[in-house]
C-alpha cells in the first residue's frame, strides 16, 4: 500500500526535530512523522511520505498511483493524487468541530477523529464510499520527547509554551504563574501581546521543549476551547508526561481517569493559584504524579500503539 500524508501548510524538512521559521516547530508535522515512521514497520507498507506541494514537496512521478492519502489539514490538492482519500481530523476549530466536520466530511472516503465527543456523536456515519469512521486520540513520541539532565537555563517554577490564540482561557490560567519564576514560549502577538509579548522568552525548538518539561517545576497545558469541548486531547499532556514533567492541565471533555494519577486538573484563576502554592512549596508533592509517568506513557500512549489502529483502519481501503 502507497500512503501519503497532505500538510496544509508548513513542510521544512522530513525528519524528525523540524524547525520552522524562528525555531517554531510545527506539530502537524511533527504528528506526520511520528505516524509515517510507525506505518512503515508494517509489511504492506510499501511507501509513506509526507507532502506540501505548496511549501515544494510533492510525490515523485515514479512513485505511481498512490493508494490511500490521510489528510491532516483538509489541504484540496494533494490528497486528490490518491484513490482513497482519508481525513485525520486533529485540530481544533474556531467555526466548531461539529460545523466543520458538517462542512468536510463529504470530501472523504474514510475519517479518523482525534476528538472523543467527535467521536461519540458520529461514530455511526458512513462517509460518501460507505466506509465507517474510528477514534485515534494524539499521542507522544517518546524517541523525541524523553527525560535529560535538568538545565539551569530552563529551571523555572512554572513554564508554559504555546501561542496566543486561547483567547479568553489565556489569563486564567496564566494569570496565576507570574507572581513565581515563570519561563513563558512561544509567539505573543496578538490579543495579549502588551502583557505577555514582552515577558515572552519566543520561540522554541525540540531539544530546548525537553530541557523545558523535564527541568521545570510545574507546566501549565490550556486546551483552545473546541479541544475543550469536544474532547481532542492535548499532544503536551502525553509530551510533557513522556519526559517525567509534572503537568497541570485544564480537563478536557472524555480523557480516561488513569491519567488523574499522573496530571493535576485545574480550574485555573483561584483554584490554580492554590494548586501553584501548594506544589511549589515543596517539591516532594510532586514526585507521585511523576513517578511511573514515562512508563504510563510508553505501555499505552505512543504513535506505535495509535498507528496499529489507523493501519486496521486502512485494510478497509485496499
Amino acid at each position: 500500500m502507497k500512503v501519503i500524508m497532505p500538510l496544509g501548510w508548513g513542510i521544512n524538512t522530513l525528519k524528525p526535530g523540524i524547525k520552522g521559521k524562528d525555531k517554531n516547530f510545527l506539530g502537524d508535522e511533527m504528528t506526520g512523522n511520528s505516524i509515517r515512521s510507525a506505518l512503515l514497520e508494517y509489511a504492506d507498507i510499501e511507501y509513506c511520505e509526507l507532502v506540501c506541494s505548496e511549501h515544494g514537496v510533492g510525490v515523485e512521478d515514479s512513485i505511481g498511483q498512490l493508494d490511500v492519502a490521510v489528510d491532516l489539514n483538509r489541504t484540496c490538492r494533494d490528497r486528490e493524487r490518491a484513490k482513497h482519500q482519508l481525513w485525520y481530523f486533529q485540530n481544533g476549530e474556531g467555526e466548531g468541530t461539529d460545523r466543520t466536520f458538517e462542512l468536510y466530511a463529504q470530501y472523504y472516503d474514510g475519517i479518523i477523529f482525534a476528538a472523543k465527543k467527535a467521536y461519540d456523536k458520529y461514530k455511526d456515519f458512513k462517509t460518501r464510499s460507505g466506509h465507517g469512521v474510528v477514534f485515534m486520540p494524539l499521542a507522544a513520541d517518546p524517541h523525541l520527547f524523553h527525560p535529560v539532565d535538568p538545565d539551569p537555563a530552563y529551571a523555572f517554577d512554572v513554564a508554559y509554551c504555546g501561542n496566543d490564540i486561547k483567547r479568553h482561557r489565556t489569563m486564567p490560567y496564566l494569570g496565576p504563574a507570574m507572581q513565581y519564576n515563570f519561563g513563558l514560549f512561544g509567539r505573543w502577538s496578538e490579543e495579549h501581546r502588551e502583557l505577555l509579548g514582552p515577558i515572552s522568552k519566543g520561540q522554541i525548538d525540540f531539544e530546548q521543549l525537553r530541557k523545558l518539561y523535564s527541568s521545570s517545576r510545574a507546566i501549565i497545558n490550556i486546551h483552545y476551547q473546541d479541544c475543550l469541548d469536544w474532547g481532542l486531547w492535548a499532544g503536551r499532556i502525553y509530551d510533557v508526561l513522556a519526559c517525567e514533567g509534572f503537568l497541570i492541565s485544564d480537563r478536557p471533555y472524555g480523557i480516561p481517569e488513569e491519567f488523574d494519577k499522573h496530571v493535576v486538573w485545574s480550574l485555573g484563576g483561584e483554584n490554580l493559584a492554590e494548586q501553584l502554592e501548594y506544589f511549589l512549596a515543596d517539591p516532594e508533592r510532586t514526585k507521585p504524579f511523576r513517578e511511573g509517568a514515562r512508563e504510563f506513557i510508553t505501555r499505552n500512549h505512543t504513535w506505535k500503539h495509535r498507528t496499529e489502529i489507523l493501519h486496521n483502519y486502512l485494510q478497509e481501503f485496499k
